[in-house]
């Protein structure tokens, strides 16, 4: 059991196990040639940790909540991959992560801020299992900006900005809720931009999610 301000291990860490997210929300980063740390990642629920490097941690790795983490020894890993059940279960998780960092790295050079924020609510929308619509933001707004390679201006921008088209509503600033996830959906996807979309004259109805 973590606390919020845990480390898990740090950046040049030997590895020597391999660490499955029960429930909670970490925070990943790494430091970059000029010296500088970059937010990599925010493992959730059933994220699986310790495959980044080939024999050490390559990223710092830290709570931002309470979290339940199990940790498997890097040798009784190997065993229990003969199990052909825990293995594919392994091999699909390993490639949605891998997935989604290909997709993060695409995003930093091809998406608008616009784009990158939306997507980002919709991510954080799907990893949240007890109610996809509201959820609370595990992380700080300089750390989503960080994540995003965007300015925390720019960040707060975009929440107030989709805030105003009715697509969520900010309860605190923290507690979000999604109310027109289809309009988020489209500008995440490149298929419609923001100039696309009018400032709404109306209330957005709940069934528009």
């Amino acid at each position: 059991m973590l606390k919020t301000g845990d480390t898990l291990f740090h950046e040049g860490d030997e590895r020597e196990r391999i660490f499955v997210v029960e429930s909670g929300w970490l925070k990943l980063s790494r430091t970059l040639s000029e010296g500088q740390r970059q937010i990599v990642g925010f493992p959730t629920r059933g994220a699986i940790l310790g495959f980044e490097g080939p024999l050490d941690h390559v990223n710092h790795c830290e709570a931002l909540t309470a979290t339940v983490v199990h940790a498997f020894p890097v040798s009784a890993l190997i065993q229990l991959c003969h199990d052909p059940r825990f293995g594919g279960t392994l091999l699909r998780q390993l490639g949605m992560q891998l997935g989604a960092a290909q997709t993060q790295l695409t995003s930093l050079g091809a998406q608008s801020a616009a784009q990158r924020t939306a997507a980002f609510l919709i991510f954080i929308a799907d990893s949240c299992f007890d109610d996809e619509r509201e959820f609370t933001l595990p992380m700080r707004r300089i750390d989503v900006a960080e994540f995003l390679g965007l300015r925390l201006e720019t960040v707060s921008r975009m929440f107030g900005s989709f805030q105003q088209r009715g697509w969520i509503s900010m309860q605190a600033l923290y507690q979000c809720r999604i109310t027109n996830r289809r309009a988020l959906a489209a500008l995440a996807s490149g298929s419609r931009t923001m100039k696309s979309f009018p400032l709404p004259s109306r209330r957005i109805a709940a069934n528009e999610y």
